[in-house]
């Protein structure tokens, strides 16, 4: 497995081989068979000849057909079964003239239906054996669908022959699982009556029984609308495949969902009897300084805690006693009261502070208002070796983890890293190297309390590591395949995998079995998070969705469908009520976690992978870092309607805060790539280009932090809203 120089690529699961060979006859062990007749045995052969073409196994039925040439010159040459393929070129080109030529009230959503058709025809040529035709087909009409589905095609390019579409991920989760789309009640009206004129011609029927084997069309009852500009680049809602079952169609409405709980863990009451306490001795120290100094007074501790940290029951929250955890201890009540002092100390942030208007009175663009500082840790001399780097909560250490299958701690306070064990202690540094993988690491997460260290490799292992001993302690086996991610949930008890096996998995720093193991996507699960309530789990697919499942039944109570391209990051807000999730095309999606639905897309970054996202204390700034080398701000505020209607101003090369500059009258907001990020655009095969591009974004995009060729794979808010980010020089 190669590195890519940053967080490691989803990779599509293996090839499961070609379908087996299906067993023509069997006879009794204790009577030989009788001579079969001629004409019985060429009957038998069409037989299975007709068997094998209906279901697909091209290459079994060519040696087949070879073999029987050989003796009965009889047996008719390979042919497509299907007489039509030589009409799926025009027929397709008579759909998008007809889509092209509809009215624009009807066009956005008739335009849903041209990629599940392009898809299946390309598919049938190829397993037909047409590769010439197959392959002109879809250099003719693939161009069409690179922005909304550039991963997919990018797939589907490779295939050259009809085994290609047996061992292709992408063409057998198109084949075994059906292509979801909602039209409105007129547009379902006007596209079957095109097919229908056309099947009278002899022209229709291919692609209705295109939309009949491997479509699901839904009629939503709302009426039609103009799309938006930038709307060509989102998928529909409900559009595409969105599980391996089908027999469920889009949620009309919130009850169709399974009930969620997503109100923060009640506290433990004796746990915040024993803060309290703590709390108010704290406070009274603090009231003697004061008047010893003669300072002002603010907010105190114990204030703090009752009215921002303290966590009540309610009817929102999941119970303590449906999620068993350890008994608190004296750590617990310390970090505690960390978080109620980084609270009351915190920078508050404001995203949106006014409205400016332009001379003729017009509304332009929002005013931002504080934003955060980034303080941001450059790596040097990687070699292209980094797949990821993560920071303590605590903010005092540093992990990296490399392709040579170590990890490196790092102190971020200068300090030596001294372990309990006297032994270790040999010539001791401000760093630590792990080593006990034997393939390249990629996750990793620390506890709380940043004493324990969780590793996921290449390997297949998750490994457990002490923080103050610098050894390993656990190594959990289970998966089938390289282990892309892992993440301590929230109370350091449990922690969450996923793995190129395409399964997520629950387990307890306890046990060395996993608890749950969750299975539901369709590619690489590439990436996970927890709930802040500790109740759910949320994982990333390279099949472009997310899934929240529930912790207790180890099901899946939530399926994100929109992105277009594989889903690398996902952050749960801290209120729990909202998702955000970064793509490998550079857009960012927040999700309505109870309704289960896409609340805006914000875009701002180059079309490269976004590898973090992170949200601040109030919930209401989110920061990413990605592959082109930035770091950039956004407002997750109540869209209002006009996602892609964005606001003015051109981003220099500097910190530059979006609406300064902005032009009058202009509706857009433009973003120059320079020469930042195209050294990201290098992490993935675009070394050396150093034209400029402009990216629109969103008015949702707040400010952006350029950095020197160091695409950023982390970034994190502290508890007191300071962002960290972390990144590797590639010059």
């Amino acid at each position: 497995m190669t590195s890519t120089g940053g967080p490691a690529a989803s990779a599509a699961p293996g090839s499961n081989g070609p379908p087996p060979t299906p067993t023509v006859s069997s006879h009794s062990a204790s009577q030989p068979p009788s001579q079969p007749q001629p004409g019985q045995t060429q009957n038998l052969n069409n037989i299975v000849i007709e068997y094998l073409n209906k279901k697909g196994y091209n290459r079994t039925e060519a040696m087949l057909r070879q073999e029987m040439a050989s003796v009965d010159g009889s047996v008719a040459p390979i042919r497509p079964k299907d007489e039509k393929y030589p009409l799926y070129d025009k027929t397709y080109s008579r759909l998008l003239a007809w889509i092209d030529n509809s009215l624009d009230l009807y066009k956005t959503e008739l335009k849903r239906i041209a990629f599940p058709v392009f898809v299946h025809l390309y598919l049938a040529l190829a397993r037909a054996n047409l590769i010439a035709e197959a392959k002109s087909f879809f250099e003719s009409y693939s161009q069409d669908f690179h922005t909304k589905h550039g991963h997919d095609i990018a797939q589907l390019a490779s295939i050259s022959a009809p085994l290609h579409v047996e061992e292709n991920n992408i063409a057998r989760i198109y084949t075994e699982n059906k292509y979801h789309v909602s039209l409105t009640a007129v547009t379902h009206g006007l596209l079957m009556g095109y097919l229908t004129d056309q099947a009278s011609a002899g022209a229709g029927d291919v692609i209705i029984n295109i939309l009949n084997t491997n479509c699901q069309l839904f009629k939503v009852d709302r009426q039609p609308f103009l799309g938006l500009v930038g709307e060509d680049d989102i998928l529909g809602d409900n559009e595409g495949i969105i599980g391996h079952t089908n027999k469920d169609g889009p949620s009309s409405s919130q009850k169709d969902l399974p009930a969620v709980k997503l109100g923060l863990m009640p506290m433990d009451k004796d746990l915040a009897e024993d803060i309290e306490y703590e709390l108010a001795a704290e406070d009274a120290r603090e009231r003697e300084r004061r008047e010893e100094m003669g300072g002002m007074g603010g907010p105190s501790l114990l204030e703090t805690f009752q009215q921002h940290i303290k966590r009540e029951e309610s009817e929102d929250t999941p119970m303590r006693e449906d999620i068993p955890l350890p008994a608190y201890k004296q750590t617990d009540i310390d970090a505690e009261i960390r978080a109620v002092k980084d609270y009351r100390d915190k920078f508050c942030l404001t995203t949106l502070s006014g409205v400016a208007k332009t001379q003729q009175g017009v509304e332009g663009p929002p005013m931002a208002g504080a934003l955060p500082s980034v303080l941001t840790y450059t790596f040097h001399n990687t070699n292209d070796g980094v797949h990821r780097i993560v920071f303590s909560e605590d903010t005092t250490l540093c992990a990296t983890s490399h392709a040579e299958s170590f990890i490196k701690i790092w102190s971020l306070k200068g300090e030596k890293l001294w372990s309990m064990n006297p032994s270790e202690n040999h010539n001791v540094t401000t760093t630590r190297r792990y080593v006990g993988h034997s393939g390249p690491v990629y996750g990793m997460s620390f506890s709380r309390d940043a004493k324990l260290l969780l590793s996921a490799s290449a390997d297949k292992t998750i490994r457990l590591w002490s923080v103050k001993t610098h050894t390993a302690l656990v190594a959990y086996k289970g998966h089938a395949n390289p282990v892309w991610d892992v993440s301590f949930g929230p109370f350091d008890h449990y922690f969450a995998s996923t793995s190129w096996d395409r399964t997520g998995r629950i387990w307890s720093t306890e046990h060395i079995a996993p608890l749950r193991l969750l299975v539901g996507h369709l590619d690489s699960v590439t990436s996970t998070v927890w709930h802040p309530n500790s109740a759910y789990v949320v994982t990333g697919s390279a099949d472009k969705t997310l899934r929240m499942w529930d912790l207790q039944q180890g099901s899946s109570v939530r399926l994100f469908n929109g992105h277009t391209s594989p889903v690398r990051c996902q952050q749960v807000s801290p209120n729990g009520k909202y998702l955000a999730s970064g793509a490998d095309d550079g857009t960012i999606n927040i999700w309505d976690i109870g309704m289960g639905k896409r609340i805006k897309t914000m875009r701002g970054h180059a079309k490269v992978p976004i590898w973090s996202l992170s949200w601040a204390v109030e919930g209401q700034v989110l920061v990413s870092g990605a592959a082109d080398s930035t770091i950039r701000v956004w407002s997750v505020g109540e869209d209002k309607g006009n996602n892609a209607s964005n606001t003015s101003g051109t981003v220099g090369a500097e910190m530059v805060i979006n609406g300064i500059g902005s032009i009058p009258g202009d509706s857009t907001s433009k973003v120059d790539v320079g020469a930042g990020a195209a050294a990201g655009l290098g992490v993935h095969g675009a070394k050396g280009r150093k034209d400029k591009k402009e990216v629109v974004a969103t008015n949702d995009h707040l400010a952006v932090y350029y950095t020197k060729k160091t695409p950023i794979y982390t970034v994190m808010f502290t508890k007191k809203n300071l962002v960290l980010a972390g990144g590797a020089y590639l010059p």
